[in-house]
């Protein structure tokens, strides 16, 4: 089985990982790369990698520049790889996609130790030689040379399992992830998610290593931020032949990300449910399965009350507010549910289990099997002591309860590092 994480960081850039006036501590880079060593995932999409253009007249399927994302998702591919020297981490560089206000990549790490890259696609170095100017080549690829510096050693130079990809066989670190897709409906025109300027998923494709030597692709979403281009946008994914297309039984297909859907809205139903991938055409007797995670909210603040009585193992979210009255946090009501993982098996895999967010202000979930060393206690203030301090207990020169939580130890390390929690699957 494969562990997949999926994480909006807001911004992604190198001020999520060094020192600022508001995490002098880096409690924010602490826990980032604390929260993803306990997920423990096999396979990471980090959407929002900040994305500027290399070159002024450089688009969407160039590798990002290195003002913007790259050495921030080569700092944490880093750590990753100091932390846990025998996972072998790696990462699929990310590419450019969508334009103006709206240019992003995609980050996607992977533990070689576990899976191995299989593209789709071919890295093409050779325009402008001697620079960094890479860029997506398609099917065909460019000269079939690694990429280059500084994403010289973010890949292995080794041909991954599997039929071979291109005539020699491409090697993991000459392969690249798909930013952009062909309307089968329109020969030769593109999809666009919805329009040119919006950003396209990142298709990625890996092979495991041992058991089934599965094929899992996994297409990494960030769909505009209001719910009509949204919706559009899916109706666009559906038309991706590698997710919707004949499945062979060895395959997994995953799609994950922020979808800026709102899945508590029973008005977008006929929307997210197009995504559980119903209408794949399977081998005889295979089964499917989807993961919806339904509570996923957006921003950090509240749709349930945390009560002294205790806080219940599916208890995702945590209001910043004091309701005396009632001896709890107040429920603002309900937020919007955007990050989720869909899914489907080519054959006979049990049930995946229900949906998991990891919220480590209220220290959720209760992962079973819990991963290695369970989910350790994450505020600096219990969750327990939180909710029973009270400023009516105390004279009024304390901090009040909002202060404490929004402490850049509790809280605040959480909201500083992203305005979206991570949700992981096991497939």
């Amino acid at each position: 089985m494969t562990r997949i994480l999926s994480w909006n960081i807001q911004d992604f850039s190198l001020t999520r990982l060094q020192f600022s006036q508001q995490d002098p501590t880096l409690l924010r880079a602490q826990y980032i790369v604390d929260t993803i060593q306990v997920i423990a995932p096999d396979i990471f999409v980090l959407v929002e990698v900040e994305s500027a253009l290399p070159h002024a007249w450089a688009g969407r399927g160039f590798v990002v520049a290195e003002t913007s994302g790259g050495p921030a998702v080569r700092t944490l591919l880093s750590e990753l790889r100091l932390r846990e020297p025998g996972a072998d981490w790696r990462l699929v560089p990310p590419l450019l996609s969508g334009a103006q206000g709206k240019k992003e990549g995609v980050g996607v790490f992977f533990k070689n130790s576990v899976v191995e890259f299989r593209g789709p696609q071919q890295v093409d170095t050779t325009i402008l030689t001697g620079t960094n100017f890479q860029r997506n080549g398609g099917v065909a690829g460019g000269a079939n040379q690694p990429y280059l510096a500084p994403w010289d050693w973010v890949l292995p130079a080794t041909v991954p399992g599997g039929p071979a990809i291109g005539n020699p066989a491409r090697q993991q670190n000459q392969l690249c992830g798909q930013p952009y897709f062909e309307d089968p409906g329109k020969p030769h025109a593109a999809l666009d998610f919805p329009t040119p300027g919006d950003r396209s998923p990142f298709l990625t494709v890996f092979r495991e290593v041992a058991g089934a030597n599965r094929i899992i692709t996994v297409l990494g979403c960030h769909l505009p931020p209001h719910t009509g281009p949204a919706s559009q946008a899916v109706d666009q994914i559906l038309k991706i032949p590698d997710l919707f297309g004949p499945m062979a039984a060895n395959e997994v297909r995953v799609i994950c990300g922020d979808f800026n859907i709102n899945f508590f809205d029973p008005a977008k139903l006929d929307r997210w449910n197009k995504l559980i991938l119903t209408n794949v055409l399977r081998p005889a007797g295979a089964t499917q399965y989807r993961m919806l995670n339904w509570l996923t909210p957006s921003m950090h603040k509240g749709v349930n009350a945390a009560s002294l009585a205790g806080i219940p193992t599916n208890f995702d979210v945590i209001s910043t507010g004091w309701d005396i009255a009632n001896n709890c946090y107040r429920n603002p009501g309900v937020l919007q549910s955007l990050d989720a993982i869909f899914g489907a098996f080519g054959t006979g895999a049990a049930p995946w289990p229900p949906g998991q967010v990891a919220n480590r202000v209220a220290n959720t979930p209760y992962v079973v099997p819990l991963p290695a060393g369970g989910i350790p206690e994450a505020m600096a203030v219990p969750v327990a002591t939180q909710l029973a301090y009270r400023a009516a207990w105390h004279p009024p020169v304390l901090p009040t309860p909002d202060e404490v939580f929004r402490r850049m130890e509790n809280y605040g390390k959480i909201r500083g590092a992203s305005d979206h929690m991570p949700v992981y699957a096991v497939v």
